[in-house]
């Protein structure tokens, strides 16, 4: 079965002060989970693919405070769905 791709929108983009957000209408805010039921957290990677912090869902909308990471471009990937943000 092919895996599901996570469909999630991050904002503001492309470039982010210390706060960004994630929304997603298809997770439940309860469970944290896809659709599918599959347990979802958001991980963030710099540019070199190494990984500066792991968050979780807290519902369709997650606020996350990247305001300790350095200046830069990082991706944020939900599954196997990734975006790319830069930090000021």
């Amino acid at each position: 079965a092919q895996a599901e791709e996570a469909k999630f929108v991050v904002y503001p983009n492309p470039v982010i002060n210390g706060q960004l957000t994630i929304e997603s209408g298809k997770w439940n805010s309860q469970t944290a989970t896809s659709l599918r039921g599959t347990k979802q957290s958001i991980e963030i990677f710099d540019l070199v693919g190494k990984l500066v912090g792991t968050f979780a869902i807290t519902g369709e909308k997650t606020e996350i405070n990247i305001g300790h990471l350095p200046s830069g471009t990082y991706f944020v990937k939900v599954g196997n769905a990734v975006r790319k943000v830069t930090k000021r």
